[in-house]
């Protein structure tokens, strides 16, 4: 899922800037489907996935709690695009995934505690500091490409 988040929220937004770059680009539009496919499958799993650390281990509560958290966030970023065959129009919507910007840091966590195996402080430590600075640099870039989105625009 970190790899799916990445890869929104840096090539998404950069084709909402420059529509031009994919117009012939079957690889790109590919790509796409089978990230859009790959997240309709986690939003089937997240009604039975039970969280790190959840106190929830009832299928029906992980359900019911899945639907009131980011179910429908989900549903919108999936699925428009998946039935009107990745139109340009609804390419905003996949900015809603920014929301699932704290599984970022699962991947350096990992790494994180393959090197300081013997210091579990310290790696604790780097991983706060280092996750929050990759969540700073994504974010800035989505608010970046959203301002000269915006600069673009005629409004009046």
């Amino acid at each position: 899922m970190a790899f799916l988040t990445y890869y929104n929220i840096i090539v998404v937004p950069l084709l909402m800037l420059w529509p031009h770059f994919h117009d012939n680009s079957m690889l790109l539009m590919m790509s796409f489907w089978v990230l859009d496919f790959i997240c309709l499958v986690e939003i089937c799993l997240n009604f039975i996935k039970i969280r790190e650390n959840s106190a929830i281990t009832d299928p029906f509560d992980i359900a019911l709690n899945y639907l009131k958290g980011t179910f429908f966030i989900d549903l919108a970023c999936t699925m428009p695009q998946l039935f009107s065959f990745q139109d340009k129009r609804f390419w905003f919507l996949k900015m809603g995934r920014v929301i699932h910007l704290r599984y970022c840091s699962v991947p350096i966590e990992v790494l994180l505690s393959l090197i300081f195996a013997s210091q579990p402080h310290r790696k604790k430590d780097l991983l706060y500091i280092t996750a929050y600075f990759i969540h700073m640099m994504m974010l800035a870039h989505v608010f970046v490409t959203i301002w000269i989105w915006m600069g673009d625009k005629t409004f009046f």
